[in-house]
């Protein structure tokens, strides 16, 4: 069939690359400045983990809003 071609979604997969450039781009930058610097991808990964774990919980709660879509498990009324 004839492909139908969506804007949004190729604007999200297109910023999605360009924000994973910049991701790479930046932990490059952070790589540089550390002293001294790290010897082993294990020891960048240690270092790195915690920062992106956080950013991505922040990022998740955010945009998704569990406590809309299930609020069956964040009901405050106690019942």
């Amino acid at each position: 069939g004839e492909v139908n071609f969506d804007m949004l979604g190729f604007i999200l997969c297109l910023s999605a690359s360009i924000c994973s450039g910049l991701r790479w781009t930046m932990v490059q930058m952070k790589l540089k400045t550390l002293d001294p610097p790290l010897q082993t991808s294990i020891a960048t990964m240690r270092v790195l983990s915690p920062v992106m774990f956080f950013s991505m919980v922040f990022l998740t709660l955010t945009i998704e809003q569990p406590w809309n879509s299930l609020p069956i498990y964040f009901d405050t009324n106690g019942s």
